[in-house]
This record gives structure tokens, C-alpha cells and sequence, in this order.
């Protein structure tokens, strides 16, 4: 975190930069002129670096505060393998990898633990450590591996008096807003006692592709590095915004791993929210929707974007199947618009400039959904209605 002088020169350089600030300029090498505090300013506001202090004290007390309330909400994921020949009956695990997590309920139901979904994979055992150093079993109780994110529940009874996350509105972020993460960087809080960073948000509705799809993600600074996957990022208020899951990262060194270059990304909350139901269920599987057109960016003569350009149609794409009502889109169409909703009635309806808007937009929606299609062709406009469909993809 930074210290109270890095705080107190922020807060001042901040203070300049607003419209009200006063503004005295020196020449070169000249001593900044003394600048009369009007009668009956008090006395803070007349020593600008008084002044810089106090909030700077401020901001570290209630970072302080944040931080003692969250930190055992937080928890490390320890990721093993069984050893190689070991007792059937009473078998061995080698910690193969490790993560973060954070401790939720929803609905009255709970306490669960959410995760990455990469932290978790191909795990033969699952642990938590918890802040009193504990450790305790885990499984998987449901996945959407599309995005990314895993849910984990306790084997056995769960641990009484856990610190659950409390919710944040992730949909209202700001850009420049101040965030900090949790977790278990290089294992350096793998006793269960969270490593806390701190940063500002650095964009919103980020969209990135790989192994997993990060949509609608949070871009900020935050040190996030190998081992904070999985883990929580907060607001200022102590609520839980985000699930930490992927860097731009500097090439690994020695047996370090990758390392952080100032761009992290989040899973918003309220996107994992979206998912929480079928997450839950004993009788579904959550999955995310898919529409499985291969997508890029269209734009029209002047440059500006247009709509998402299809590249392609997918095997898995509802648009191929029986059912759907009106002419499916193929390559070459240009989809501007979307809608998508639990049913028929209660469609939201999405701008599509280009592909990223339509990842970002149905990434809220889990298979299943209604969605409604519209794009051009040959500079006529079509639609097709159907429902998305399921799988990883």
C-alpha cells in the first residue's frame, strides 16, 4: 500500500488538478510564491500540505479498516495431485498449484467459496486454508468453464462462523476508483492470511480471449500476480466487485512464473451473479450461452464500426437447429443488435458496434435464454429468434 507521504503527495497533486484549485506559477528554479489563504479559511484548508495529510490519513485509516474486515473472507485454494503409487485406502497428494478464493452466500444458502475455474482444474484434491490457518477439504460443486469461474463448497459440515463477502455493485464502478485485491501472490499468503495490493480501476468492459473468455471484465493495477487467480478484488467499502483471474504479464523468471506488467483483469461480480442460480441447482448444470457465430469487427465507409461482422457459423450454433424463427445469420452478415432475457417478454436489448459487444453481451446469459438476432445482409435487415445454446464455448 502506499505509505503516508506517497498518500499525501497524490491527495496534493490531485488537489491541483481540480477546478477550484488555485493556481500559482513559477518561473524555472523560482521559489513557488506564498499564496494568502482568504480571511477565515481554516486553518487546514490555508496549509494545503496540512490539509494533504489529514485526507491522506484518512484514505490509510479506512484502507486499514477495509482490509482487517475482509481478510478472513479471503482464502488460499491449494490445488493437489495424488502421488504416484501411493495406499489406495489411504492415498497421499502432492500440492500441485495453488489460487485464492473468497467465502459467499447467496440466497440464504452457503457458505461457498468462489474460484477460477483454472485454478481448480485437474486437481485430485481440493483445500482452502482459511485466515486462523485451518484447512479444510473442498469440491467443485459447479463450474462455468466458459468464463472462467468455479464454485466450491465444503466436504462434510462447513466451519462455523465464516466471514462471508459482502456483495458490491460492480455494475457501477468507475474508472480512476480506487479497488484492492487479496490473495495469495507467489504463495506468500498460503497460511491463509491474505496479501493485500492496492490500485484504481484502469478500464471497464474489457474483453479478452483465450483459454477462457474474460467479458465485460475490470481492468485496473492492482498487483495481481501467480496465485491471486481465484481471488477477490474490493472496493473501498469492503464489497466484493470482482474475482481476479488473468495479468498481462513479463515472461517468466527462473522458477518465479510470469509477473505482473500493471494490467489486471477481474470477472465483474454481477456478471458471476447472472450464473449463481444454475450454480446452485441439483438439477442443472450452468453453462454458459453460446450463439456460436465467429465474430469480428465491421465498419462501414467512413471507418466508424458498424455491427459485428460473421465470420463463420459454428457446428454447436443454435442458429443451425430446427426451431428458431425466421432466416439464421451465416458469414458475410453484419449483426447490429441483440436481445436476451430469461423469456420471451422480458428481452434486454444490446447495441453491437462490434465483436466485442456481442461477447460482452451474452456473456450474462446462461444457455437456455431467449435471444433475438438482428443484422444486415446484402443492406436489408433480418432477425432470427431462438435460444442460446449450452457447452463451453
Amino acid at each position: 500500500m502506499l505509505d503516508r507521504s506517497s498518500l499525501a503527495a497524490l491527495v496534493a497533486v490531485v488537489a491541483l488538478a481540480l477546478p477550484n484549485a488555485p493556481r500559482v506559477w513559477a518561473g524555472p528554479g523560482d521559489p513557488a510564491p506564498a499564496v494568502k489563504p482568504a480571511p477565515g479559511t481554516p486553518k487546514a484548508e490555508a496549509d494545503p500540505l496540512a490539509a494533504a495529510y489529514a485526507v491522506a490519513d484518512s484514505v490509510d485509516t479506512a484502507l486499514e479498516k477495509a482490509v482487517e474486515a475482509v481478510r478472513p473472507c479471503s482464502v488460499t485454494v491449494w490445488n493437489s495431485k495424488r502421488r504416484p503409487g501411493g495406499d489406495a485406502s489411504a492415498p497421499a497428494y502432492d500440492r500441485n498449484s495453488g489460487g485464492s478464493g473468497v467465502f459467499v452466500t447467496w440466497k440464504g444458502k452457503g457458505p461457498f467459496i468462489i474460484s477460477n475455474e483454472h485454478v481448480v482444474q485437474g486437481a485430485d484434491r481440493l483445500e482452502v486454508a482459511m485466515l486462523d490457518g485451518t484447512v479444510r477439504e473442498v469440491r467443485v460443486k459447479d463450474r462455468v468453464q466458459a468464463y472462467d469461474i468455479a464454485l466450491l463448497e465444503f466436504v462434510g459440515a462447513p466451519p462455523k462462523g465464516v466471514k462471508l463477502a459482502k456483495l458490491g455493485k460492480s455494475e457501477q464502478l468507475k474508472e480512476g476508483q480506487w479497488v484492492f485485491a487479496t490473495g495469495n501472490p507467489f504463495f506468500l499468503g498460503g497460511d491463509g492470511a491474505a496479501v493485500a495490493t492496492l490500485g484504481v480501476i484502469s478500464g471497464l468492459n474489457r474483453t479478452l480471449k483465450g483459454s477462457f473468455t474474460y467479458a465485460n471484465a475490470i481492468q485496473h493495477d492492482t498487483e495481481v500476480n501467480p496465485g491471486n487467480s481465484g481471488g477477490p478484488l474490493w472496493n473501498l467499502s469492503g464489497e466484493l466487485v470482482g474475482i481476479n483471474g488473468m495479468i498481462s504479464s513479463r515472461p517468466s523468471e527462473q522458477s518465479v512464473g510470469p509477473s505482473n506488467t500493471g494490467a489486471s483483469f477481474a470477472i465483474p461480480f454481477h456478471l458471476i451473479a447472472g450464473y449463481f442460480d444454475a450454480l446452485l441447482s441439483d438439477k442443472i448444470s450452468a453453462s454458459a450461452g453460446i450463439l456460436g457465430l465467429d465474430v469480428g469487427d465491421a465498419k462501414g465507409k467512413d471507418g466508424k464500426p458498424i455491427g459485428a461482422s460473421v465470420k463463420g457459423v459454428r457446428n454447436d450454433s443454435p442458429v443451425t437447429r430446427k426451431g428458431g424463427k425466421g432466416p439464421a445469420p451465416s458469414a458475410g452478415d453484419v449483426v447490429t443488435r441483440l436481445w436476451l432475457g430469461t423469456s420471451s417478454l422480458s428481452l434486454k436489448s444490446y447495441d453491437v458496434f462490434c465483436g466485442a459487444d456481442l461477447t460482452n453481451a451474452l456473456a450474462f446469459y446462461p444457455a437456455g435464454s431467449k435471444v433475438r438476432v438482428r443484422y444486415q445482409r446484402g443492406g436489408k435487415d433480418y432477425t432470427w429468434e431462438g435460444e442460446l445454446g449450452g457447452g463451453a464455448g
